[in-house]
């Protein structure tokens, strides 16, 4: 039996592509922002000692994400990004990110959005950073969280060596590649681990900038909607929420998902509403589900959850 796994699957909407990527061992909370019928997709490359991701999300997408534990989890963004953000700061392909083990990060990804992500077992790291004399990463804790930036030789022969691991696995699953399982271990158990130490040497490993204050309203802001899921809220009780003004809460929402708070609440709804939909195994009736996340005015719903999905709530495909 083969030490080395992969998978490839493509999903038409953002709520299966997050349920698919929670059982590779991420926490997963993927929301669509904008209007419009668009895919996602992940492929994967498993072994004992990694996991490799390549994401793609044709859509604008909110990310909150906790990566796999006893892991060290580099995100490596492939595409040029424009207004993509992670947490307050922009988002940059010129940079990696060590990602927090244990708070993840939230960002928001534009249409296209395509990134790799990195996870090597950190008892795997810390032998090897002995054996080959390099820095653990997971030993220096000013790097968790942080985004860095490397020489861009180094981070390009990086890229590459993830996408020939992806292309390789894809070969020695045709069976065109007779040696690709010792290649294969070599790659992901030295080769990588290595170049990913090498990186975050880098001179420069910038954290995230200080949080200003209607980002300290904003996140008060997304926590009450966190620990309010099935309440129909109004941007009246978010203010009062996040002790903040209308004018402060609008520029913070627009500024991090470039939509107003009233329509932020409106999408992440009918996002639960689709989850839940997908989900739906035991046959509920959409109606009910509906009214269970605050939608009663059942044409407007139903109008709703076409413009932002493309189709009708009938027409969600069930997992």
């Amino acid at each position: 039996m083969s030490s080395v796994l992969s998978t490839q699957q493509n999903f038409s909407s953002v709520s299966q592509f997050s349920d698919a990527i929670s059982q590779l061992g991420w926490s997963t909370k993927f929301q669509q922002l904008d209007c419009g019928t668009g895919s996602a997709s992940f492929s994967a490359v498993m072994s004992s000692t990694a996991i490799l991701q390549r994401v793609v999300c044709e859509r604008r997408t909110q990310q909150n994400v906790v990566p796999p534990q006893n892991y060290q989890t580099f995100g490596l963004p492939l595409s040029p990004l424009s207004s993509s953000m992670i947490e307050n700061r922009p988002l940059s392909n010129k940079e990696f990110i060590y990602v927090d083990e244990l708070d993840g990060f939230s960002s928001v990804g534009d249409p296209g959005f395509e990134a790799f992500t990195v996870s090597l077992a950190s008892a795997s790291m810390a032998g090897l950073s002995q054996n080959l004399g390099l820095p653990d990463p997971g030993e220096d804790a000013a790097l968790w969280g942080s985004e860095i930036t490397p020489e861009p030789e180094r981070l390009a022969a990086v890229k590459a060596l993830v996408r020939n691991i992806f292309t390789l696995e894809q070969l020695a699953s045709s069976g065109h590649y007779s040696n690709a399982e010792t290649v294969l271990e070599q790659m992901i158990s030295l080769e990588l681990p290595s170049a990913i130490m090498q990186l975050a040497i880098a001179p420069r490993a910038e954290k995230r900038i200080p949080v200003r204050n209607r980002e300290r309203a904003l996140m008060r802001a997304l926590d009450y909607i966190e620990n309010h899921p099935k309440e129909a809220l109004t941007v009246e009780a978010l203010c009062a929420a996040a002790a903040t003004s209308l004018s402060t809460l609008e520029r913070g929402f627009r500024e991090r998902f470039s939509i107003s708070p009233k329509r932020y609440l409106t999408v992440q709804r009918l996002n639960q509403v689709q989850s839940a939909l997908v989900n739906n195994s035991d046959g509920r009736s959409i109606t009910d589900i509906a009214g269970e996340w605050g939608f009663w005015h059942t044409s407007q719903f139903a109008a709703d959850y076409k413009a932002l999905f493309g189709y009708r709530p009938s027409e969600t495909h069930i997992s």
